[in-house]
C-alpha cells in the first residue's frame, strides 16, 4: 500500500484536500473565530521534510544552507487556516522549485465569503492585494513593507488614512494603519497594515491593530501540525 501510495500523482492529493478541507467555525459556538460577522482566516507558507526513500532521492534535491545540504528533502506548502479553530480550509503542496507565492495563488479562490484574511508582509504587495477577490464580503488586513508608496487621499480621526494602491492596470482603495502590535508574551512591534475595511468609525484603527496580532495563530497551527500531532501516541 505504501508503494502504491508513493506512485500516486500529486493531483490525487490535491483533489482529496479540496474535498476534505472546509470551514468549521460556527458564529454561535465559536465567536472568537469571527470579527463583526467575518470569519478570521490566515495564510502562510511552510516546508515539510520528507523521508529519504529511493524515489525521493531520485526526484528531489536536498536544500542547501550555510551548514551544507539539509538532512532531508523538503516539500513547500501554503495553507489557509481558520484562525479561531486553527482548522485548515485549503492547502497547496509544491513540487521542486515552487515558490510560496505561487502556491498561495492557488488558495485565493478558497477564501470563504464573509471572511477577513490576515497575513504578513510577504503578501502585502499591490499585485496580491489588488487581485484578491472582493465579492461576497471577502476582506483583508495585511501587513505591508515600509518602502511601499501608495497615493494618499484622506486622513481620518483615528489615525488611519485612505490610500490608493496599484498593480499594472488595476487599482484599489485601502486604509493604511500604522501602530504597535503586541504578541501575547512578547514585545511590541511597529507595523504598517493595509485593509479593505474602509469605514474607520465601524472598524477603528486600534481595534484592527489588536486584531492583526491574531495572525500569529497561523504559526500555532503549524506547531500543532508538525510537533504536537507527531507527538501523539500511535
Amino acid at each position: 500500500l505504501s508503494q502504491r501510495r508513493s506512485r500516486l500523482p500529486q493531483e490525487v492529493f490535491d483533489q482529496v484536500m479540496a474535498e476534505a478541507l472546509e470551514p468549521l467555525a460556527d458564529p454561535q459556538q465559536h465567536p472568537e473565530a469571527f470579527y463583526e460577522g467575518l470569519r478570521l482566516c490566515g495564510v502562510d507558507g511552510t516546508r515539510f521534510s520528507v523521508a529519504n526513500t529511493p524515489s525521493v532521492k531520485r526526484s528531489m534535491r536536498k536544500a542547501k544552507s550555510r551548514r551544507g545540504r539539509a538532512a532531508f528533502a523538503q516539500v513547500g506548502a501554503a495553507v489557509m487556516v481558520e484562525l479561531g479553530l486553527h482548522n485548515p480550509i485549503a492547502a497547496a503542496l509544491g513540487g521542486e522549485g515552487a515558490s510560496e507565492m505561487a502556491l498561495a495563488r492557488r488558495l485565493w479562490s478558497s477564501l470563504p465569503e464573509r471572511s477577513l484574511l490576515i497575513a504578513d508582509r510577504y503578501y502585502g504587495v499591490g499585485e496580491v492585494l489588488v487581485g484578491l477577490p472582493a465579492e461576497g464580503e471577502r476582506e483583508f488586513l495585511v501587513r505591508v513593507r515600509a518602502n511601499l508608496k501608495p497615493r494618499y487621499l484622506e486622513s481620518y480621526a483615528d489615525g488611519s488614512g485612505l490610500v490608493e494602491i496599484r498593480s499594472g492596470q488595476g487599482k484599489r482603495l485601502v486604509r493604511e494603519i500604522v501602530g504597535q502590535v503586541r504578541r501575547e508574551g512578547g514585545r511590541a512591534t511597529t507595523v504598517r497594515v493595509w485593509t479593505s475595511l474602509l469605514d474607520w468609525r465601524r472598524h477603528p484603527a486600534a481595534e484592527l491593530l489588536a486584531l492583526y496580532a491574531r495572525r500569529w495563530e497561523q504559526e500555532s497551527f503549524y506547531r500543532e501540525l508538525k510537533v504536537d500531532t507527531r507527538s501523539l501516541p500511535q
